[in-house]
């Protein structure tokens, strides 16, 4: 496909270069996250007890992470669009009453594998991965739709500073028990200068010992490479 200048343009329009972005950060790492459980789901020897509480494990630690995520938007980003654009999200919020369901039914589905054995447990753990792979497909087209046509409302609609307070509204509502779940997968799945940039806003508006916190985590996640490349950045040993 050519590239021309006007599809740039269309391009640049839909990255908001430049904006706030209130969706990509925790939607690249739910991406990331929903990939690996989905590759531990497939990779399950449903012969192994050991491995498949393992991995029920990671899929209820995800589902929970999904849920809680429905939660925010729905409570935060939702009424925010409304606010200045009434009606406009009448079919992302039918999507996120089926994706609420559908996290039911598949809770539901790693309950009913692990009271299962042998070959009946491979053939539901089969039927399970398949059920997973749907959920994420829907998922990834899902959250494409919020990072082009609901940002591109909450930036016809909003300052980034408006934006900026919106998303610190965000974060003071989270419990801590879940931002320790999900700032590794965060920082794991951002490129790098998304990484620094995260990483020195963080520094200069959050409490040193959060800021300390986060620098530990991101050292045990990241490998040495991506690791350098931020220390670098914030000018840290």
């Amino acid at each position: 496909m050519k590239i021309d200048t006007t599809e740039m343009q269309r391009i640049d329009d839909t990255a908001g270069a430049g904006r706030m972005h209130l969706y990509t950060t925790i939607h690249k790492a739910l991406r990331a996250r929903m990939s690996e459980v989905l590759v531990k789901v497939g990779q399950m020897d449903a012969h192994d007890d050991q491995h498949c509480r393992e991995v029920m494990s990671d899929l209820e630690q995800l589902l929970e992470a999904l849920q809680g995520h429905l939660e925010t938007e729905n409570a935060w980003v939702h009424p925010a669009i409304e606010a200045r654009s009434p009606g406009a999200l009448t079919g992302i919020v039918f999507e996120h009453a089926e994706h609420e369901t559908t996290i039911g039914q598949l809770r539901h589905h790693a309950q009913t594998l692990m009271t299962l054995s042998g070959e009946a447990r491979a053939a539901f753990g089969l039927f399970l991965y398949r059920e997973l792979a749907l959920f994420v497909a829907d998922n990834l087209a899902h959250m494409q739709v919020e990072e082009t046509r609901n940002h591109q409302l909450l930036w016809n609609s909003y300052s980034d500073l408006e934006l900026k307070q919106i998303h610190g509204s965000i974060l003071a509502s989270l419990p801590p028990e879940k931002m320790a779940v999900i700032m590794p997968w965060m920082i794991a799945a951002i490129s790098p200068p998304e990484r620094a940039g995260m990483f020195l806003e963080m520094r200069a508006t959050a409490p040193a010992f959060a800021f300390e916190a986060a620098l530990n985590v991101a050292r045990s996640c990241l490998p040495g490479r991506e690791w350098g490349k931020l220390s670098s950045a914030l000018g840290v040993a």
